[in-house]
């Protein structure tokens, strides 16, 4: 359930862009919230460590820390709050590198009206109350219910439920969503504690490869599945060939040696959010389809 006050810590040392920042949100239909203003780091932790913040919105530039330095600061010291930049800095190397620490949104300053700020700020606190209660989920039963327990990874129903709510985000925020299933090649053969071992290697590989705010779940001894918000068909492209670059770069180890890991990867960008997600599950597995196509190509080209 959404907060009915969401509490802001503000961190932006220009006065002009702070005070935009301000008046967006003051003027925000049915927005109740607080908002505290710092222009430095080292106030925003102090801040910080006295709790009861919901939310940080940062520039990247500050009096007292740049760039990487300020994000790495931020995540040390609210590892549990959701963190938006707000920043004139249109880079997108340095957006993949700060979406994969951990941060819930790169928005650019030029591009950032009131219904999108407030909509960003709305969808970051919701969906960290979700993470929350998943984590908090810690005894025995929950996690046979959402929680692989090999990989510790999501399990199908784990997934089911994450879809769910970001479906219905999608439809509230207008944000959109993309999906992965990566399909590891035959491994039927492969005795009980290879496989266990090619599985957790797969887990660990696709968490090293993806942002902290993907959703990745295991829902066979093939197959995984991926979850991307606020990620459009664009990159595709780009996360599959970086998917597959992992993989082959990090073989897996076995007493008599290493081993690279065969996939096949699917992508669906899910466009239409009112898709049941029995519709959209199904669409995930067809992308197979395409990803198999591309596999035999590939595999063709090398002989």
């Amino acid at each position: 359930m959404m907060k009915s006050l969401i509490k802001i810590l503000l961190i932006e040392d220009d006065a002009q862009d702070a005070n935009i920042m301000k008046l967006r949100l003051e003027r925000a239909p049915n927005f109740n919230h607080t908002l505290e203003h710092t222009t430095r780091l080292e106030n925003a932790i102090e801040r910080i460590s006295r709790g009861n913040i919901d939310v940080i919105l940062t520039d990247l530039i500050l009096p007292d820390s740049e760039a990487k330095n300020t994000i790495s600061k931020l995540k040390d010291k609210a590892p549990h709050i959701p963190i938006l930049v707000l920043t004139g800095i249109d880079d997108e190397n340095l957006e993949i590198e700060f979406i994969r620490s951990g941060i819930e949104a790169y928005l650019l300053k030029s591009e950032l009206g009131q219904s999108s700020l407030v909509r960003m700020i709305r969808y970051a606190v919701e969906r960290n109350q979700l993470v929350k209660e998943l984590q908090g989920k810690s005894d025995d039963l929950n996690r046979l219910v959402l929680l692989d327990s090999l990989t510790e990874l999501l399990n199908r129903r784990g997934f089911e439920t994450i879809l769910t709510r970001e479906l219905a985000w999608s439809r509230r925020y207008k944000t959109p969503l993309s999906a992965f299933i990566i399909q590891i090649d035959d491994i039927s053969t492969t005795d009980q504690t290879s496989k266990e071992l090619i599985l957790k290697h797969a887990s660990k590989t696709l968490q090293n490869s993806l942002r902290t705010t993907d959703y990745i779940a295991r829902l066979s001894d093939r197959e995984f599945m991926i979850l991307l918000p606020h990620t459009k068909p664009d990159p595709h492209i780009k996360i599959t060939k970086r998917l597959q670059t992992a993989f082959k770069n990090q073989p897996v180890c076995f007493p008599t040696g290493s081993v690279i890991l065969k996939t096949i990867i699917g992508s669906y960008p899910i466009a239409d959010p009112e898709q049941s997600e029995e519709q959209i599950i199904k669409a995930i597995y067809a992308s197979l389809t395409t990803g198999q196509k591309e596999h035999k190509k590939s595999m063709t080209a090398r002989k």
